[in-house]
């Protein structure tokens, strides 16, 4: 059998290139499988930097929906797609992150990988597909879920609630009398899946591959690292080597081998895991006090010092329970929860997200979130909606011109009221002057990241004296290029399409993270004719995004057809304005 690292978070002493995510490559007699594809197409260069050849492998296994474990399926098929793709039915949700502070962000995998012919798409529960492969889910909570699950999250119904993790899943390995299991994250906990394991199989696994989700991006408080060791603590109570890295961290393995020793490896980009062929089967549970003799060895280059201090620091609390020599499963009972295990699907909805107000959605039927105005009606020969603008409320400057609003029609105004766009183009300057005043008495910073208006918006809000105090910046992202440059995961643009919510919500998200920025906007959409690069284009259609402080929005309109491409900017401008007003106030 051979396990090799595709690609982890570290380099190894290789060529390969890291990338945030996981892959792993695993030769057995029956088999050549990948155990996730990483983040993006990189696993193609680094596996042929490892000589492996990709159009061999027969079985791909995705142990949870987030990009950094699928984002690299697509590349992976270009060279092979004869191969099975065991995936989750629950992968396919949209997931998002809030790490880093940031605001959410896609996290989820293509909306092309679910159309792809070879998948298997398999439900909650053990399948076992032969004699050397076996899957399972459904792995409960009976042990705390680690917390850095806090800032994972699925956009339910426009809302967003705690990732409950259905959509995890682990594979078993059985061949040469061994069993390794693979876990991409353990984001149930290491200590729930190794329990589901056991229930399963009724004996340990001789070898665990797995990330443990205790890695921080801001340092680790006294209750992370009692969390840490505590984990440790209770992976002492298996007979198993444990082989970890990418979401662990590099600070949480060392804490953990202060206690596991050499029951615990870090694998790095491009290492190589081996067992010899000497081991007997674990056949049945045994005991820590006849505890075996391991053949285990790692050829690997790795960077650890294994003589790390075994002595656990004295920053413990004086009354925690030291279970590092205690050989009962027991000890680990202190630290479950006291609260009866529930299914994960009853937990989804008990920790959502208050900073991210969630988006109206209308019935099933249809995608229409909250629309900037009132539900557009089809025009009887054209495909394009017509949309009646809201009256704005009188300002100082407006009493002095009288509002006309002209009824939307299947054909252009006529050229004589080129008068009207003047008078409304004054009406909207008035609006943006108000809005800029607003942020500077409130003193709200702003930001946007604009397409199809061409940062009209940023221009409008810098048009009154003093915007420099409240405008961050802001980004003119074109193409689809420029908003992946800037930001915007690329696996949303293909899951959703340029012209989207979810495009135009990244977009906003990005910006404001990017600037940190208290009023951030996202803006996409197609002026007068059909954009030639995006084949979802309609004349008209726009979509946008208000991220703030006080809570999240994205909306959807169609604009009546316009004389130029300056009052399709203007009219998209005006919509935008009048949400802004809304949200900030006067």
């Amino acid at each position: 059998m051979r396990i090799i690292n595709i690609i982890e978070n570290t380099a190894g002493k290789n060529d390969c290139i890291p990338e945030h995510g996981l892959c792993f490559y695993v030769e057995t007699k029956k088999h050549k499988i990948l155990v996730d594809t990483g983040a993006s197409g990189l696993l193609v260069e680094n596996a042929d930097q490892l000589g492996i050849d990709l159009a061999d492998v027969d079985t791909v296994v995705i142990t949870h929906g987030h990009y950094d474990h699928g984002g690299g399926i697509l590349s992976f098929v270009d060279l092979n797609d004869t191969a099975t793709i065991y995936i989750s039915e629950h992968a396919f949700q949209k997931f998002y992150s809030t790490s880093r502070g940031r605001r959410p962000r896609y996290i989820g995998l293509s909306r092309k990988v679910k159309d792809l012919p070879q998948l298997e798409i398999l439900e909650d529960g053990v399948t076992k597909i032969d004699d050397e492969l076996t899957i399972f889910s459904d792995i409960g909570d009976r042990y705390e879920n680690p917390q850095t699950n806090s800032t994972l999250f699925i956009k339910d119904g426009g809302e967003l609630v705690e990732d409950d993790f259905a959509h995890e899943q682990c594979l078993v390995v059985s061949t040469e009398g061994k069993k390794i299991l693979f876990s991409g994250c353990a984001h149930h906990g290491i200590q729930n899946i190794m329990d589901k394991y056991v229930s399963i199989f009724k004996s340990d696994p001789d070898a665990v591959i797995s990330g443990f989700h205790t890695a921080r991006d801001r340092g680790y408080s006294k209750e992370d690292i009692k969390e840490i060791r505590n984990i440790a603590k209770d992976l002492t109570e298996y007979e198993s080597v444990f082989y970890t890295g990418h979401c662990t961290g590099v600070e949480p393995f060392e804490e953990m081998q202060k206690i596991l020793k050499d029951k615990i490896k870090y694998v790095h980009c491009g290492d190589e895991i081996k067992f010899s062929d000497s081991r007997k089967s674990n056949d049945s549970r045994k005991s820590k006090s006849r505890s075996r003799d391991r053949d285990f060895d790692m050829d690997m280059d790795m960077d650890v010092d294994n003589d790390i201090d075994n002595d656990i620091d004295n920053d413990i609390d004086d009354d925690e329970e030291d279970t590092r020599t205690s050989g009962s499963r027991s000890s680990r009972a202190s630290r479950r929860k006291e609260e009866p295990e529930s299914s994960p699907r009853e937990r989804r909805s008990s920790r959502a997200k208050e900073s991210v107000e969630s988006r109206p959605r209308e019935k099933a039927s249809s995608r229409a979130k909250e629309a900037v105005v009132s539900k557009p009606k089809e025009a009887s020969n054209s495909r394009v909606k017509q949309a009646v603008v809201s009256k704005p409320k009188e300002t100082a400057a407006a009493k002095k011109k009288e509002a006309e609003h002209v009824k939307s029609k299947d054909t252009a105004p006529e050229k004589k009221e080129e008068t009207v766009v003047v008078r409304a183009e004054d009406t909207v300057r008035a609006k943006y002057r108000r809005i800029t005043e607003t942020l500077i008495k409130r003193g709200l910073s702003f930001t946007s990241m604009e397409s199809c208006t061409s940062g009209l918006i940023a221009s409008l809000i810098t048009d009154t004296e003093g915007s420099s105090a409240v405008m961050k910046g802001a980004y003119i992202t074109y193409s689809n290029e420029a908003k992946v440059l800037h930001g915007v995961p690329k696996e949303t643009i293909d899951k959703y399409g340029v012209y989207s919510y979810e495009t135009a919500e990244d977009m906003a998200f990005s910006a404001g993270a990017i600037y940190e920025a208290d009023v951030a906007i996202g803006v996409t959409g197609t002026m007068g004719n059909s954009d030639p690069s995006n084949d979802d284009s309609v004349p008209g259609e726009v979509y946008f995004a208000i991220a703030s402080k006080f809570g999240n929005r994205s909306y959807h309109a169609n604009i009546p057809p316009k004389h130029s491409r300056y009052e399709y900017k203007l009219a998209v401008a005006e919509l935008v304005a009048d949400k802004l007003i809304e949200i900030i106030g006067k």
